[in-house]
């Protein structure tokens, strides 16, 4: 750009030149060889203010020799003839060079002059304010492009026109007097400011902080009026949205039912809400005047705790209960939720919070706490009570049960009498299954009942069930069938837990049939899972008690004159097939139509059902070793028919009533096992079951009517290898005599 105008200067500095001589030639008849150089000097002055002192230099010598050559005689020549040749080359020297010097300067001041009214342009037109220039009369003579760019005129729409009658203003006469009076200020010397609106082209409404400046001369004179405006439409809206909000809150703060609070820095109230007064008991006035009233408020022993959270209050957000002592001597509780204020710098402001009354919520929460451990303290007495009623009848029922299952199967008692005895053992076994159920459901209740998962053949299972309940299933000519159609049986589970489920299916399928009958189990395979069905043709069930039926306690209404039971076994069931990770449901037609109960059980993984041994349920079992045997059994019809059934299987038996013929016993004789009830008039069987085996190094089997868990440990830990549970069959009563024997055999094989 620079050397654009260099080049431009140059060349109509030759053009200025060349007009020059021209104009010389022209004259020439009139002035003849006076005067050479005259037109020269209007160039050179042409060639300064145009490109300055070097294009002048120039300008001035190429003129000088033009002159000398067309103008001078002789013409065509140059150099000094005579003195008056020489005067002139001087006169025409200095002559240029003050044409030079002052030409230059005036480019000088020229070039500064356009500098500076760029530089005023550029400040004007890309201001971040619209700005203007007014004469003293009022006209509009300059705007800037933001105050036209930001409304949509164009400078032809506003220029030369009085600045209170340009769009702007036209919408509002109103503001259009404002504008004339802020001319009119000053116009007078006067600075005039104040918030106006202003229109658009496209008629919205904006807001501007408006000024109007006047523009003095050195005398003090106004030359000129300067108004300016700066856009403050969204700053106005973001104030009034605080406001609103302000007034939203403060709406909300006076009327909440906590009270409302903002400290300062120094921890004086600023703020407190009227909930204080309905809280407190106080006026809020006075803790705004004096904030240490709320600390004279607090409980005398909540003080220290109160300032120590408060304190950690400035820092980070606190929620804290404490009591206050109202003026009326009433002590509440209440809840305090604060959280320190910074601004967008992080500059602390205080702190900001809320305060509860929550006395009635502790007084409930004390209340339920109390309620939950009475209900727990009723539950474990209800616990307690089912354990001690289970084995005060479960004793009784033993020296029956053992007796019933002795002549039922002695070749001595008559055909007709067996039956009778067989009848007497079901209804037994049935008691105790009641009894189990109470147990069961006592320790789902307290979450202790517990599984031994390993994996299960149901085929199997389902066979074991199926063989408790056959007797009476063929006693009432009932047919049952078994459809093992699924090809992988195997489920990771507690076979026991599982066999009763299937029990409990399998013994109300036949309890709600009638005679001739007919019970199908089957097996199929589901999606990585186990499908059971037990069908039956029996009272069915009506579709209301599908699901009820799974309640604990709950029985069919249709089902009186077959109930036998607590209605505990489906809800047990169910709780033990969810455990398994399977699913149990009804399905039926309505009354009258049968039933079908299922049961869905995930599979167990592939290389959990190798090496799986399916028992043979027709294996004859070998009979265990004759031992000497110390009976201890303070019931003495339980001791005697006890006695009888392994004297019987060829064990020789000593029986005794309490722990001190028991030590007394053990120390005469030398025995290779211990049967023990653990009930004992003089102790208990835990005590000497621990005394014979750190003495004699004896083992033992546990006679109780108590079946829990913990019962089970107990046992154990005494010295007890088996712990079996009253009534007790005389099949449990040999397995838990191999079982023993089997131990002892392995232990002296591993002593040998």
């Amino acid at each position: 750009m620079k050397r654009r105008r260099q080049i431009r200067a140059y060349a109509l500095s030759l053009v200025a030149l060349i007009v020059a001589l021209l104009l010389r030639w022209l004259l020439g008849h009139w002035l003849g060889e006076r005067n050479p150089y005259t037109t020269v000097f209007g160039a050179v002055a042409v060639a300064v203010w145009l490109g300055g002192h070097r294009v002048g230099i120039l300008i001035a010598i190429i003129g000088y020799f033009a002159c000398e050559v067309f103008f001078v005689g002789p013409k065509g020549q140059i150099g000094f003839h005579d003195v008056r040749d020489f005067a002139g080359f001087v006169a025409y020297a200095f002559s240029s060079a003050t044409i030079i010097v002052f030409g230059y300067a005036l480019h000088k001041a020229n070039r500064r002059s356009e500098a500076a009214t760029a530089k005023f342009e550029s400040i004007f037109n890309q201001s971040g304010i619209f700005a203007g220039v007014l004469d003293p009369s009022g006209y509009l003579r300059e705007v800037n492009k933001l105050a036209l760019d930001a409304c949509g005129y164009r400078r032809e729409e506003v220029l030369n026109r009085l600045f209170w009658e340009t769009p702007w203003w036209r919408n509002s006469g109103a503001v259009q007097e404002r504008i004339r009076a802020a001319t009119r200020q000053a116009s007078e010397g006067k600075i005039f400011r104040e918030i106006l609106p202003y229109w658009c082209a496209d008629g919205s409404e904006r807001i501007a902080d408006f000024a109007m400046l006047p523009i003095c001369d050195e005398s003090g004179a106004v030359r000129m009026l300067h108004p300016t405006g700066i856009d403050i439409t969204e700053q106005k809206k973001a104030e009034e949205a605080l406001r609103q909000s302000e007034r939203k809150h403060r709406i909300v703060a006076d009327n909440t039912y906590d009270f409302e609070f903002w400290r300062d820095p120094n921890g004086r109230f600023i703020y407190v809400s009227p909930s204080y007064e309905r809280i407190t008991g106080s006026a809020p006035t006075a803790l705004l005047e004096n904030s240490e009233l709320l600390l004279q408020l607090i409980h005398p022993d909540d003080r220290g705790y109160f300032d120590a959270r408060v304190r950690s209050g400035a820092h980070a957000g606190v929620e804290f209960e404490y009591r206050i002592v109202r003026p009326d001597g009433e002590t509440r509780w209440v809840a305090q939720v604060s959280q320190p204020v910074r601004d967008e710098y992080g500059n602390y402001l205080g702190v900001r919070g809320s305060v509860r009354d929550v006395t009635e919520r502790r007084q409930m929460r004390e209340a339920l706490r109390e309620a939950k451990e009475s209900a727990e303290t009723a539950n474990a007495a209800k616990d307690r009570f089912i354990a001690a009623l289970s084995h005060e009848l479960r004793t009784p029922l033993t020296p029956v049960l053992l007796a019933a299952q002795l002549h039922e199967n002695s070749a001595q008692v008559p055909q007709e009498l067996r039956a009778d005895f067989a009848m007497i053992r079901e209804n037994i076994q049935l008691e105790t299954h009641l009894i189990d159920d109470l147990l069961d459901c006592a320790r789902i209740t307290q979450g202790k009942l517990r599984y031994h998962r390993v994996p299960c053949d149901m085929h199997s299972t389902i066979e074991k069930a199926a063989e408790t309940v056959l007797p009476e299933i063929r006693g009432r000519q009932i047919i049952f069938e078994k459809k093992f159609k699924a090809t992988n049986s195997i489920v990771d589970g507690d076979c026991f837990r599982l066999q009763q489920v299937i029990w409990n299916l399998i013994r109300n399928a036949a309890k709600f049939s009638e005679s001739g009958g007919h019970i199908v189990v089957e097996t199929a395979d589901g999606v990585d899972k186990l499908h059971i069905t037990v069908a039956d043709q029996g009272i069915g069930i009506a579709p209301a008690d599908l699901t009820r039926i799974f309640r604990e306690f709950e029985q069919l209404s249709a089902a009186s004159r077959h109930q036998v039971g607590l209605g505990l076994g489906l809800s047990i069931s169910k709780f033990i097939v969810e455990a398994h990770g399977g699913s149990i449901w009804a399905e039926s037609a309505g009354e009258g139509h049968g039933s079908k109960f299922h049961v869905e059980l995930p599979v167990a993984p592939t290389q959990q059902r190798a090496g799986i041994e399916k028992p043979d349920l027709e294996k004859n079992h070998v009979t265990e070793p004759a031992l000497h045997i110390l009976l201890i059994e303070d019931d003495d019809a339980s001791r005697t028919i006890l006695s009888r059934l392994l004297t019987h299987r060829g064990h020789d038996v000593v029986q005794v009533e309490n722990s001190s013929r028991a030590r007394e016993a053990a120390s005469a004789q030398k025995f290779d096992l211990v049967i023990s009830d653990l009930g004992l008039p003089d102790g208990d069987g835990y005590t000497i079951m621990r005394e014979l085996r750190d003495a004699y190094q004896l083992t033992g089997i546990a006679l109780s009517g108590y079946g829990m868990d913990d019962d089970f440990r107990r046992s154990r830990e005494a010295g007890f290898a088996q712990h079996l549970v009253k009534p007790v069959s005389i099949d449990a009563l040999i397995s838990a005599l191999r079982m023993v024997s089997a131990a002892r055999n392995c232990t002296a094989s591993i002593n040998q």
